[in-house]
């Protein structure tokens, strides 16, 4: 089955064909939003393994349903879809179309002219939109600090209309404060999570600790040199957030401790992709539980990123979740608004 072009044709097996048919409909059906294509195929996934001793069949199909997803959500992470809403919109048109023609097509040439129109009217009516990105830098040099002692927040970002975003690190007479950064792979979480630690290191009352359990993101040299604490693995990622908790407990012992001093220092700790480590790992989650829920006041603060709002991310806790983003909360990705409205639902 030719599934390419009539100038460059590229022939595949009938079942790889209905397999990029089937991915494609997905694809239409969850809007082309990988993060709702995620979770379709982690249900799929909780689906099959419920199903595997009582109802094999039903787990057999499970775990092509899953497989489904996996290869749905490739195709938008390979488009380039998953945080750009313009190329999101673009893929859902040619799957649309390609989806149209392979099922009806051949029952009504009508239908695949209509299609093809349809089609193209829609890429040009993306294509004439503004270029969101249009004048954005690439890069932008770091002017230097802009954390205020008095308000405990500093200036994150500023927005094209103008609009300044503050990231609140602590909240004088209160204590520190968590922070939760989310959104798909490849969208700029860390690089984000990187600007509250380099604001927060130029403070000498503040403390930083890092922790990235998959060691796929590789901190600057320069953070690792003026973190107290690294951490690279789940093992040693546990031990961090174990450690963090002792303090915890014997500052809670002491009384509190909202205002953090060069002398005695407030804990920053960082978190990459905090799924991968809270993901069916209760110890990790309690742990965390214990420094969103008791470590503000103490002036302990655990910021992590995720891929999206997804309890299941969170080791199915909402007290984690909600510690995380009450305070600061940095969505990303065209899905942006769909996860703040779960925050909201929840808070």
């Amino acid at each position: 089955m030719n599934v390419g072009t009539d100038s460059e044709p590229e022939m595949v097996a009938h079942a790889k064909a209905v397999q990029i048919n089937y991915a494609q409909l997905l694809i239409v059906e969850c809007d082309a939003d990988f993060e709702r294509i995620r979770a379709a195929g982690r249900a799929s996934q909780q689906a099959a393994a419920d199903h595997q001793s009582n109802h094999p069949e039903r787990a057999r199909q499970d775990a092509r349903a899953a497989d489904l997803c996996e290869r749905a959500a490739q195709v938008v992470l390979d488009a380039g879809a998953a945080g750009d809403d313009r190329k999101r919109r673009r893929l859902l048109a040619y799957c649309t179309y390609t989806t149209t023609v392979s099922t009806l097509g051949a029952m009504a040439p009508s239908i695949a002219e209509d299609a093809q129109r349809d089609f193209e009217q829609t890429l040009q009516e993306i294509d004439a939109e503004p270029d969101p990105d249009e004048g954005v830098p690439d890069e932008v040099r770091f002017k230097g600090p802009t954390y205020d002692p008095a308000t405990g927040r500093f200036r994150i970002g500023e927005g094209a209309d103008g609009m300044v975003a503050h990231w609140q690190l602590n909240t004088p007479g209160t204590g520190m404060e968590h922070g939760l950064i989310f959104g798909p792979e490849q969208i700029g979480k860390s690089n984000v999570l990187r600007i509250v630690l380099v604001e927060a290191s130029m403070e000498p009352k503040f403390a930083i600790w890092m922790a990235d359990p998959t060691d796929r993101h590789h901190f600057p040299g320069f953070l690792e040199d003026i973190a107290t604490k690294v951490a690279t693995n789940p093992r040693d990622s546990i031990l961090l957030l174990r450690e963090a908790v002792r303090v915890i407990d014997s500052r809670t012992k002491r009384g509190r401790f909202p205002d953090p001093t060069p002398q005695r220092q407030g804990i920053l700790i960082a978190l990459e992709d905090a799924h991968q480590l809270f993901a069916d790992n209760i110890d990790a989650t309690r742990l965390a539980e214990r420094i969103v829920t008791d470590g503000g006041p103490v002036s302990v603060a655990l910021i992590a990123t995720a891929p999206d709002t997804d309890l299941a991310h969170f080791g199915d806790s909402l007290t984690l979740r909600t510690g995380l983003a009450k305070t600061n909360r940095m969505p990303m990705g065209s899905n942006a608004t769909h996860m703040i409205d779960v925050l909201h639902q929840a808070d």
